[in-house]
């Protein structure tokens, strides 16, 4: 019986432990102004408010306030090194066109990077992106910050 009572509290704690990184996940929830067309998984989306959720670790909704278009997309986790400067979005600038690139909550060194679409891939051609974030200020609104 103690040799149980062990067995289950030490598959307990590891549970909690595997889900620490899928529960920070979940709780992405960001409203932003975006004040540009981007692109986002190939979909064209217009500039407006949009509200980003995380579905799953993985799985991230994209949707403007009217709900008329949507975008769940599929990225993986990023680290930062440097301690979390407020919720941003991360867009990689070619030209004038805008792809959404990283997804940072603010409240922790951990993001979300979204992979290059086809179309990002076809704009490039061998150029380097110039970074152009955007971060939730306190009232709602976005700040432009390129580097």
């Amino acid at each position: 019986m103690k040799i149980n009572l062990q067995y289950l509290a030490i598959v307990g704690v590891l549970s909690l432990i595997g889900l620490a990184p899928a529960a920070r996940a979940a709780s992405l929830q960001v409203t932003a102004q975006i004040p540009f067309d981007f692109v986002v998984n190939n979909q064209k989306l217009s500039a407006g408010e949009y509200n980003l959720k995380s579905l799953s670790q993985s799985a991230i909704l994209l949707q403007d306030e009217d709900r008329q278009q949507t975008v769940i997309v599929l990225a993986h986790s990023a680290e930062s090194n440097s301690n979390p400067e407020g919720a941003k979005l991360v867009f990689n600038k070619y030209g004038d066109q805008y792809f959404l690139s990283q997804i940072w909550p603010g409240f922790s060194d951990s993001g979300q990077q979204l992979p290059e679409s086809r179309l990002e891939r076809e704009v490039m051609h061998g150029k380097a992106p110039q970074h152009i974030s955007l971060l939730l200020g306190k009232s709602g609104t976005m700040e432009i910050s390129k580097k």
